[in-house]
């Protein structure tokens, strides 16, 4: 999910102004502070955690 998402066919890329960086970034940025991201899918929803060491 933190993966840089590539859009292999350019017929399928519709008007959407996205380039699948944000969770890709953040990721990045987590690793830069020794911090990790992670997602999880409870009943209630999708949760994204951001963990930073102390």
């Amino acid at each position: 999910m933190f993966d840089r998402f590539y859009q292999a066919d350019a017929a399928r890329s519709g008007s959407s102004s996205s380039h699948g960086l944000g969770l890709a970034i953040v990721d990045a940025i987590m690793r830069l502070h020794a911090g990790v991201a992670a997602v999880s899918c409870p009943e209630e929803g999708i949760r994204f955690r951001l963990s930073f060491p102390a």
